[in-house]
């Protein structure tokens, strides 16, 4: 397996688009909008991989028993991920988030 080095150049736009990925619904933004902007689309596709995360933290409520601790696990892992993800985009690196990045490599 080869890691692919994408290069952004210092402008700001591509980084704010790239970090609209990691807050929650807005990742469809890019996701749709900036196809052809491999940047961008890098940190689109690591997006969506939370907002699933984050959504299987909704969906966790709705168990009886253990379904609160589940939210709480799922949306810590959403919340630190997104941190370094957005932190990552403004920065204009493009740093596979461990463990969601290769399962947004594969499945998105």
């Amino acid at each position: 397996m080869t890691a692919e080095v994408i290069v952004v150049d210092n402008h700001w736009m591509p980084r704010i688009k790239a970090a609209l990925s990691y807050l929650g619904p807005a990742v469809f933004i890019p996701l749709f909008l900036y196809r052809n902007d491999k940047f961008i689309h890098f940190h689109a596709r690591q997006g969506l991989a939370l907002w699933v995360v984050m959504v299987l933290a909704v969906c966790s409520l709705f168990l009886p028993g253990s379904g609160k601790f589940l939210f709480i696990v799922f949306m810590g892992i959403y919340l630190a991920a997104a941190l370094v993800g957005l932190i990552s985009a403004l920065s204009g690196s493009a740093w596979e988030i461990p463990t969601i990045g290769p399962l947004a490599r594969r499945f998105f």
